[in-house]
């Protein structure tokens, strides 16, 4: 967005007070061609930081983008998002981030009860005939391209002046979300009944163009209700089309209270109905209003052969003669209209326009599936329920039982050459994939989104890892560090500075308070600057991020993808590398996950009471095997107790012990006057400690 600054802007005159951008700043608007005050435009300082941040996404005036009354035009807003899509999906996705700046963020409607609704008597014949235990009636909507927007417009508000603002917000949905939608489960078994998704988004932006599924499941975020749709079996039961298309659609985002909006399926066209070949057109609401039967002169063109007679006041019916024997609700029939009565016999609810032919002749097919509608069977030939056996296609199988190394993964997203637009449905285990990661790429400072259908993973393990790497000449990698604002390569871990501890009081080194070795042995570590500081252009960045799933945490995946990669490196820019692994890898632990070690020391007073706990406790169980370690005069207890999920390491010849009572009442007491005696004088006396592993299970201290 063109931007003016300072006071030097003189010879751009602002549109609205006429007075020079100078000051502050200036927007020039795209439609119009003038220059306007950002003071004069009302801008908030967050849509003004958005455009500042999308240099390449042209701003548009208050007055070119609202209407008479002043509020934001829709159609002005279906015209320009067709303008971009007769670009390219590219443009579109620029336009989008500029429409969806200024509408509001919600859709605001009113749940309106209308006493009274037209109905289609078409699609009315036809919820009847297929769908019987559907207590709600069709209603009737404009018969256009836009009718599953006027449909859902109906049944929210009782009229289609929503449709508009439906359909933009469904585009921006659609565009801004999409890898929501693509991610689904259901993706895969919705392919066989709709046109491509990216092609469904262009169709979105273009008015008076057709819907399909992709539209319908985004109208459920858009309106944040649940959309039931509703397919009827015009085809026979074999048509696959009605176990894919009757299903609920549920919103992305919160839901509002208030029940499921229901589509049916529908089609606008008069002709005759041959079972096998009816294609839906169009879609109405299904609402509450009351059941207004069929007038007589109104007869289906959908029903058998059997409930035509019964409907009619005066039936005339000629069975043809059948030379081979066929079952009775597949015989050929042809019905001769009848008398028609007068328009007062009408319903106000039905739709007079609706005209019957003056004879109509219903046959169902031989085979039904030989006369199934292509647009809804082409290339059905897995069950939904067959991705959990089918193996995914378009991976390569990991080597080992381990995630690829940083060289590794350098060498497979630089070099490979199929790059799936998505990870694959289907079975994964030990495999990689190399998959498009251009919407990533493309909303930056945003949340990333590598869905897949594997199930949900557990967001409290999920970690990322960020590492640098020098990239030679020779494009291999050299790991390094970058501590602080220097990049390291060699670290080294010298000894800590000796000494006693303010709070040792006099201990000796090794016994401190603190965790693990004693203060003489512990290590810190010391980065080593590299000499001279490698070129920024020269460094690369790996993100590797780790999740498992929640059922089973042994099924790990990891994401890996690189930024600031060199120009000469171009198919490595925009691709992501998804590894799964369902074998234990030896040592590989999330870091959330690391069991960390330390030490307390108890006081004399909680030392007594555990070894007199102990001294009880012995008498009526075998105490746990102890390992004794003598220092100077005092004598430290450790416990070999081994961990959880370790195995247990027994001597082979265990010393015997003596658990007399006496003998042990008196090593009690001798230790405790050693520690009375000699802690007072601050001599060199330990303290007794306790290891104990962070697995919330405290191991009592005793004395053997």
């Amino acid at each position: 967005m063109p931007l003016l600054h300072g006071k030097g802007n003189l010879q751009h005159a602002c549109a609205k007070c006429s007075e020079y951008c100078q000051g502050w700043e200036g927007v020039f608007c795209d439609v119009c061609g003038n220059w306007h005050h950002v003071k004069c435009e009302q801008l908030e300082i967050q849509i003004l930081q958005a455009f500042k941040e999308l240099p390449e996404v042209p701003y548009i005036c208050k007055s070119c983008r609202s209407d008479e009354r002043g509020s934001f035009s829709y159609d002005g807003s279906i015209s320009r998002l067709h303008k971009a899509a007769k670009q390219g999906i590219e443009k579109l996705y620029i336009y989008v981030e500029r429409e969806r700046l200024f509408m509001k963020e919600d859709l605001a409607y009113h749940n309106v009860r209308v006493p009274k609704y037209s109905s289609d008597v078409q699609a009315q014949a036809l919820l009847q005939e297929y769908c019987p235990s559907q207590k709600k009636n069709a209603a009737k909507v404009t018969k256009d391209n836009n009718s599953l927007f006027s449909a859902v417009s109906v049944a929210l508000g009782g009229n289609e002046k929503l449709a508009k603002e439906l359909r933009v917000r469904c585009c921006i949905e659609m565009v801004v979300h999409e890898s929501f939608y693509k991610w689904q489960d259901n993706y895969e078994q919705l392919t066989k009944c709709a046109p491509d998704y990216m092609e469904s988004c262009l169709n979105c932006a273009t008015p008076d163009e057709d819907s399909c599924v992709w539209t319908m499941s985004a109208l459920a975020s858009v309106v944040r209700r649940h959309i039931e749709s509703i397919y009827p079996a015009v085809n026979g039961k074999m048509d696959r089309a009605i176990s894919i298309l009757n299903r609920v659609f549920v919103p992305r985002n919160k839901i509002d209270s208030g029940e499921n909006l229901k589509i049916f399926w529908s089609s606008s066209k008069k002709t005759t109905i041959t079972p096998g070949s009816w294609v839906p057109d169009m879609f109405v609401p299904l609402v509450d209003m009351p059941i207004v039967p069929l007038s007589p002169t109104v007869m289906s063109p959908f029903n058998t052969p059997s409930r035509v007679s019964g409907r009619m006041r005066k039936p005339t019916a000629k069975v043809m003669a059948i030379t081979s024997p066929r079952e009775k609700n597949q015989m050929k029939v042809v019905v001769e209209n009848t008398d028609p009565g007068s328009e007062d016999e009408l319903h106000d609810g039905d739709d007079s326009d609706f005209e019957m032919p003056s004879s109509f002749t219903l046959e169902p097919a031989d085979n039904e599936e030989a006369y199934m509608n292509k647009y809804h069977m082409e290339n059905i030939d897995i069950n939904w329920m067959d991705k959990f056996t089918v193996v995914a296609k378009g991976g390569n199988p990991l080597t080992g039982t381990a995630f690829l190394s940083a060289q590794e993964i350098f060498n497979v997203l630089t070099t490979e050459t199929e790059i799936l637009p998505n990870i694959p449905a289907g079975k994964k285990e030990d495999v990689y994939y190399v998959v498009d990661n251009s919407r990533n790429m493309r909303y930056k400072h945003r949340r990333n989104y590598f869905q897949d259908d594997c199930g949900r993973y557990n967001q409290k393990s999920g970690t990322t890892c960020k590492s640098y790497y020098l990239l030679t000449a020779d494009n291999m990698l050299q790991p390094m560090i970058k501590h602080g604002d220097k990049y390291c390569r060699e670290s080294k871990r010298v000894p800590a500075s000796t000494g006693v501890s303010p709070r040792g009081r006099g201990r000796p080194p090794g016994r401190g308070r603190g965790r693990g070795r004693g203060a003489s042995e512990q290590k810190v570590t010391k980065w080593i600057p590299m000499e001279p500081q490698p070129d920024e252009d020269k460094i690369i960045i790996l993100h590797r991020y780790y999740s498992q799933l929640e059922i089973d945490p042994t099924y790990k995946r990891r994401i890996s993808w690189f930024i600031n990669l060199p120009e000469r490196l171009e198919k490595g820019h925009s691709v992501f590398l998804a590894e799964y692994l369902t074998k234990p890898v030896p040592g590989l632990q999330l870091p959330l996950n690391r069991k960390r070690q330390h030490t307390t020391t108890m006081t004399k007073a909680a030392e007594r009471k555990s070894t007199t706990d102990a001294g009880s406790d012995d008498e009526m169980t075998d105490p746990p095997a102890k390992k004794k370690r003598m220092d100077g005069d005092a004598t430290e207890t450790l416990s070999t107790e081994p961990d959880a999920g370790e195995a247990e390491e027994q001597p082979e010849n265990p010393p015997a012990q003596d658990t007399s009572p006496s003998q042990d009442e008196n090593q009690k007491s001798h230790t405790l006057e050693q520690d009375d005696g000699k802690g007072a004088e601050g001599s060199k006396t330990g303290q007794k400690a306790t290891t104990m592993e962070d697995t919330g299970e405290a191991q009592t201290a005793e004395e053997s």
